[in-house]
């Protein structure tokens, strides 16, 4: 499973990816979406991109972090 499964499997609705030509105002851990179409969680450090496996030369979009779902 996919992060991309595991936020729509808890009701969670996807928000509006931004381009990597505009990025984040703040550091921060983010959903980042590569141009090959692979979701992945993608780390700002202000200046620039930390993701794993070498995708930061990929990086299309990128998407603020939902808020975690809510107990039963």
């Amino acid at each position: 499973e996919d992060i991309a499964d595991l936020i729509i499997a808890h009701g969670v609705t996807v928000q509006e990816w931004i381009p990597v030509s505009e990025p984040p105002k703040e550091k921060g851990t983010y959903i980042v979406c590569t141009d090959k179409g692979g979701v992945l969680l993608g780390h700002w450090y202000g200046k620039e991109w930390n993701v794993g496996g070498g995708a930061k030369k990929h990086l299309a979009y990128w998407m603020k972090m939902p808020q975690p779902p809510k107990g039963e």
